[in-house]
Formats: C-alpha cells, sequence, structure tokens
C-alpha cells in the first residue's frame, strides 16, 4: 500500500511540473503589448516619388533626392554606359520607443533588377544598422552603380526585425 502512495504522489509531482512548465512557456511567448491593431499584410499600389514620406507605425521615412555622383576625384568609376548616383534617405521616430533601422530596410531596382550598393568609403552613407531613439533622426545616402536610362525604384522593406507593416516602392530619378 505504500508503495502505491509513493507512485501516485509522484504521478502527481510530475504532472504539476509539466502544467507549471507549459504555463511558463505560453507566458513567455505571448506579445507584451496589443499588436491587434497592426496589419502584418497591408498592401498598397501606391508608388512614393522623392520627397513623400512613409509613415510606417511611427517611424517616418522619407527619400530626400536621389542625385548623379560626377566627383571623379572623390568617387571610383563606373562601367561604361553607367552612373554613380547616391540616394538620400531620412528616418524619424515619432514613437515612444527606440526602433531598429538599417540600410538594409532598402533595395534598389533598375528595370526590375536588383542592384547591390555601391561599397565605398563616405562618411554620409547611411548606417548599418542601428537603434533610433525616440524623436530622433538617422539619415545618410545609399550609393548605387546604375544603366544610364534605367527605370529605377528604391524598396523599403518596413522594419527588417519585425514582420508588420509593408514593402514600399519609391520611383527615382537624377
Amino acid at each position: 500500500m505504500k508503495n502505491k502512495k509513493t507512485v501516485f504522489f509522484i504521478i502527481i509531482a510530475v504532472l504539476a511540473v509539466v502544467a507549471i512548465a507549459i504555463y511558463v512557456t505560453t507566458r513567455m511567448n505571448r506579445p507584451t503589448k496589443d499588436l491587434s491593431s497592426i496589419s502584418a499584410t497591408q498592401s498598397t499600389d501606391k508608388k512614393y516619388s522623392i520627397g513623400e514620406s512613409y509613415d510606417n507605425h511611427g517611424l517616418i521615412v522619407t527619400v530626400d533626392k536621389c542625385e548623379k555622383c560626377d566627383d571623379k576625384e572623390k568617387y571610383p568609376e563606373v562601367a561604361a554606359g553607367n552612373d554613380l548616383i547616391r540616394v538620400h534617405i531620412s528616418m524619424k521616430n515619432t514613437t515612444k520607443e527606440s526602433v531598429p533601422v538599417a540600410k538594409y530596410a532598402f533595395k534598389c531596382y533598375a528595370d526590375s533588377r536588383t542592384l547591390t550598393e555601391k561599397d565605398l568609403y563616405a562618411e554620409d552613407k547611411l548606417t548599418e544598422g542601428d537603434s533610433l531613439s525616440p524623436d530622433r533622426i538617422e539619415d545618410g545616402y545609399l550609393y548605387y552603380e546604375v544603366p544610364k536610362g534605367a527605370k529605377l525604384e528604391l524598396e523599403y522593406f518596413p522594419n527588417v526585425v519585425t514582420i508588420f507593416g509593408h514593402s514600399v516602392i519609391y520611383n527615382l530619378t537624377y
């Protein structure tokens, strides 16, 4: 009889530990904020122009200008038939929390083909990746070698860390 009581208490203890583990796991995986108002599958047909701002849940993104880099002393040579351009981007955090920002949230296309950002030393480049505090602004340039006469677009992926928001496209001209 004593053996049956011991087995019974061991089974109860194991079930209690499993129940506690399940409870703790489900509490840890729940978001700390109510995110029900944010849609992960929004879509838009709007294409933005230079100077227009996009509000991604409090992170205001603006493509301020796109210009050709002509200074041969300052910039490297590019292949025949190509231009070197730089795109100025500014991001302002209007939320009450820090948000991640990075140049990796942007992709440039020439006639629908992906371009690789030009890897060159420039003090005015957009940050590799950082956290932007509330009421702060991050700005800088992205550099691309583009075919002359190509249709250029810059796609912004709202947040490379979370799934919230949707990508938007800026038409580029220089």
